[in-house]
């Protein structure tokens, strides 16, 4: 039965409630078999009065008659949830709300009186304006209701109270992450990878899954563990042999260190490209990020990352090595617009290409150089436009400077006719604009476009690359 009480609701589990009663009863017979003393059972048949009394009495609303009875069943040696929950709720309309917190908190681990004891501490809390401990107990009573009334007039108060309701569990709960589907339009498709192909001018449209997600595994966002994981794939129209996949799994901690919140990360990834396996990164990564002020910030972070040859016959095994990135990045909040600025240092040890070739008395030798040094420096801005729209540009700028030469000699009955040595030198400049469309809460509309340029002195390697792209974002 729900009585109201003004704008409050308290609940009372039916003061006179035969099952109630009758379960009481065979405790007190099962004792009496139980342990064959005639006063025990004298002792539980008066603390029952005492309770039916006490019952009686509330029904009437004589609450300081009812908790005088309560209170002699309880002395005469009664204790159950029945006995406490009632004597909360006596306490309660007496306004005798400490005492009322006491006993309802001697419910919080009980299965079947939990939820609504978890509410009426809600209740209490409300009484003597504590807001903010009321709604905890209102959502604990929400979250915990196996009862339809009790999660009812949790839901009330926690409207009463501007609360957002927690979301119902599903399979994702607890899972963090997006689904990302775009399709896209490439003038250069060969600089899918730039390491190992040069521009050759090939257009193509395309369509890519991005996919990304992850899960605190241990602890909590601030200091915990964290699961990730993302997958990637890209599907030329025409040109197949320039598809792109890949997966990646890694665990980061998180945590604070003298007001740095820090992360600790490690990962594996597996790519493709084309119809065959590519390679295999295994990477290391350290970052930590503080404030300044309520503005601005600073973000450093250090990244190792080893990589192996996987393709068919090792084609690709001179791109394997090291590669180490340090970054500094300054982020800046002003006018609602989100600013990045930030400097990256690359350095690559890789095995590099050498390549040896024989015709009638000519030989060949030639050597390309694939571990850069690179210094790179980008700035980056997103902007509401209006409610429902966000703006982002993005552009950078990156200098790579190859320490050993790349050469070509060629030798004729022993003597060198032809000798070639370069050192390379690249200057790319890069430009992304875009645009989101807040559909709903959990999904974007975008397009984006992007406009790279490399101006490089190895012949093969200058390119210009448009590349559009149009999707939408699921985020969960």
């Amino acid at each position: 039965m729900i009585t109201a009480l003004g704008r409050d609701v308290i609940i009372k589990p039916c003061f006179m409630n035969n099952k109630i009663n009758c379960a009481i009863k065979k405790l007190a017979t099962y004792i009496l078999i139980g342990l064959f003393l005639y006063p025990s059972a004298v002792l539980a048949d008066t603390a029952i009065q005492y309770y039916e009394k006490g019952v009686s009495a509330a029904q009437r609303q004589q609450y300081q008659s009812a908790l005088e009875a309560f209170l002699k069943a309880q002395k005469a040696g009664l204790d159950t949830p029945e006995l406490n929950y009632n004597l909360g709720v006596v306490y309660y309309q007496l306004a005798k709300y400490d005492e009322a917190r006491q006993t309802f908190q001697r419910l919080v681990d009980d299965d079947t009186y939990s939820a609504v004891a978890f509410y009426n501490l809600g209740l209490i809390d409300l009484k003597q304006g504590n807001k903010t401990a009321a709604k905890d107990w209102f959502l604990k009573a929400y979250s915990n209701a196996k009862d339809d009334n009790v999660k009812t007039l949790s839901e009330r108060a926690l409207q009463r109270l501007d609360v957002e309701l927690p979301a119902k569990p599903t399979l994702l709960t607890g899972w963090g992450g997006f689904v990302s589907l775009d399709a896209g339009y490439d003038d250069n498709v060969a600089l899918i990878d730039e390491d190992i192909s040069q521009a050759q001018d090939l257009e193509d449209y395309h369509l890519e899954l991005f996919a990304s997600t992850n899960r605190m595994i241990w602890g909590s966002d601030a200091n915990g563990i964290h699961f990730d994981a993302n997958v990637d794939v890209l599907k030329q129209r025409k040109e197949q042999e320039y598809d792109y996949g890949q997966w990646h799994l890694g665990l980061a901690h998180r945590g604070i260190i003298d007001l740095w919140e820090t992360r600790a990360r490690a990962g594996i990834d597996r790519t493709r490209f084309g119809n065959d396996d590519f390679q295999q990164l295994l990477a290391l990564e350290l970052r930590g990020q503080r404030d300044l002020n309520v503005s601005t910030g600073i973000e450093l972070r250090y990244k190792y990352v080893d990589i192996k040859d996987r393709s068919p016959g090792n084609v690709y095994d001179y791109l394997a090595g090291k590669r180490q990135q340090l970054r500094f990045r300054l982020l800046d909040k002003r006018n609602n617009i989100s600013f990045k600025y930030a400097y990256e240092l690359q350095w690559n040890d890789r095995n590099n290409y050498s390549a040896t070739s024989s015709v009638n008395n000519m030989t060949t030798i030639i050597t390309r150089n694939y571990s850069p040094m690179r210094h790179s420096i980008q700035a980056s801005a997103d902007a509401p436009w209006g409610k429902q729209f966000t703006l982002s540009l993005e552009a950078q700028y990156r200098y790579s400077y190859y320490s050993d030469p790349d050469t070509e000699t060629v030798i004729d009955n022993g003597t060198i006719i032809q000798a070639y040595s370069l050192n390379r030198t690249d200057h790319r400049y890069k430009v992304n604009v875009g645009v989101a469309y807040h559909l709903s809460k959990n999904m974007d509309l975008f397009i984006d476009y992007g406009f790279t340029k490399n101006d490089s002195n190895r012949d093969g390697s200058d390119y210009d690359r448009n590349l559009i792209r149009a999707g939408v974002t699921w985020f969960y």
